[in-house]
């Protein structure tokens, strides 16, 4: 089955159709489909739904194939396409010619956590690698003060990295930033085309022995640290909901009760503003809170990344005086 990555979207100054579309700023009306659940015991398997799905970039459709994430397993497409996949925290996302010549793009399902499951992952599709093969790894080419500067400049609620593998055998990290918790709405960070690992450079990180111990360093110190403040109001998710309601709620001609003509808004806002203002305040406030919480998301995923692909810090860390800031 052949799906092509239709971006019909007129003309372009400057770049491709692709740095066009995704072009910081792009807003899109989407749905990120749900990762697929199975065994996880490291085999490759063809893609157990293969969707055709849709995301609208301002008012204009674009449908594409999607590649599941199948936590302990390689999924794999055959298309003759642009596939997208994600969301990326340290998969590797790799492209092949099988002895048919098909084009395949595969989606190496490493698990957070779970170093057992991961070494089956990479040893199976290390075993079964045509030296053809090609890949990357997406969320290595977005870091913290990316992350935090793009959420805070759109007021987004969470960060999801895509990977788009084009037609023409492209590798591109997209960054896609969701404006409000369980929204539709999103909003591109911009587009980023990757050099791709060959297949000696593959074998290398599929096969490489090295761990690196993180409850010693300064990277597991701040992790406690944001665990220790986000866990006192109420978890990631909670505080994520919270800080959306108070911007939200804090722009009067948005908020709920405001009669327009009064300068006031309705005293049941402003008691909620109130409340969510006490409850951040010892904190820092909500501006500082978000960027806790970005971070915490973005140090997450790079544990999980060291841990799955036996990175050094070095190779996906900022600076000591970064982490610290």
């Amino acid at each position: 089955f052949f799906r092509p990555f239709l971006l019909s979207m007129g003309t372009c100054s400057s770049g491709n159709r692709y740095t066009c579309v995704f072009k910081k700023g792009s807003k899109f009306t989407w749905t990120l489909p749900a990762l697929v659940r199975v065994d996880q015991d490291g085999q490759i398997v063809d893609d157990p739904r293969g969707d055709e799905t849709t995301l609208t970039c301002e008012g204009t459709k674009l449908t594409y194939t999607w590649l599941a994430y199948a936590p302990g397993r390689t999924t794999v497409t055959k298309v003759d396409g642009d596939v997208l996949t994600g969301p990326m925290s340290g998969c590797i996302i790799a492209k092949w010619e099988d002895a048919r010549h098909a084009r395949c793009v595969g989606h190496v399902g490493t698990v957070d956590g779970n170093a057992r499951t991961n070494e089956l992952v990479k040893t199976t599709f290390d075993r079964n690698m045509p030296a053809n093969t090609t890949g990357f790894n997406p969320a290595l080419e977005w870091d913290f003060k990316e992350m935090s500067k793009l959420m805070g400049v759109y007021k987004a609620t969470d960060f999801k990295c895509l990977a788009l593998v084009t037609r023409g055998g492209e590798f591109y990290s997209i960054a896609m930033m969701q404006l409000g918790v369980a929204s539709k709405n999103w909003v591109s960070g911009g587009i980023k085309l990757v050099k791709p690992m060959n297949y000696s450079q593959l074998h290398a990180k599929f096969t490489s022995s090295k761990r690196v111990l993180m409850s010693t360093n300064v990277f597991g110190q701040r992790l406690q640290e944001l665990d220790v403040i986000i866990g006192n109001l109420g978890g990631p998710q909670q505080l994520s909901q919270m800080i959306e309601d108070y911007h939200r709620l804090s722009r009067p001609k948005q908020a709920e009760g405001f009669c327009a003509g009064r300068p006031r808004l309705h005293p049941g806002v402003q008691e909620k503003i109130a409340t969510l203002e006490q409850s951040f305040k010892q904190f820092g406030g909500a501006d500082v809170l978000r960027s806790n919480l970005v971070e915490y998301q973005w140090l997450n995923a790079q544990r999980s990344m060291l841990h799955e692909h036996d990175l050094k810090l070095s190779e996906i860390l900022p600076t000591t005086s970064d982490l610290s800031n």
